[in-house]
């Protein structure tokens, strides 16, 4: 009789209780809800951060076919006013999610002329036609 008892006394040891298996299983759901949470923001929003950088590509793009173009404006019509060069850009840029502004910036030289500026400002724009991210470039005479 003796033996039989130590057996299952040896037995009843091993292993969990059900208590036991079911506080570590509600403790790992609520880890595992929290996890779930916080990749899951961040997962949703890595995607935003890739269009961002390929429109922001697209951005810098456009500032440089305006450079090329004024520094090709700027070799061709040396006496040309600089709003000749606005009105080019006004009309050949922008559309889609891209947005052009350009306007004019007086700046005192302290000399008899004033030194005039062309500020062309190229935007990202999302659907609801709020900036997301720009580009601001200077031209001058």
């Amino acid at each position: 009789m003796m033996k039989n008892r130590i057996i299952l006394n040896d037995y009843n040891q091993r292993g969990f209780t059900l208590l036991e298996v079911i506080i570590t299983l509600v403790i790992a759901a609520i880890f595992g809800s929290m996890l779930i949470q916080f990749t899951g923001t961040s997962m949703s929003r890595s995607a935003d951060t890739v269009e961002r950088v390929r429109n922001g590509s697209t951005l810098v793009r456009t500032v440089e076919e305006i450079t090329k173009e004024y520094r090709i404006w700027m070799k061709n019509n040396p006496d040309d006013p600089l709003v000749n060069f606005k009105n080019t850009i006004d009309a050949s840029y922008g559309g889609g999610n891209i947005d052009v502004r350009t306007e004019f910036s007086d700046v005192d030289s302290g000399m008899d002329a004033d030194i005039e500026i062309l500020r062309v400002t190229v935007s990202e724009l999302d659907e609801d036609l709020k900036v997301r991210q720009s580009l601001v470039t200077l031209f001058t005479r």
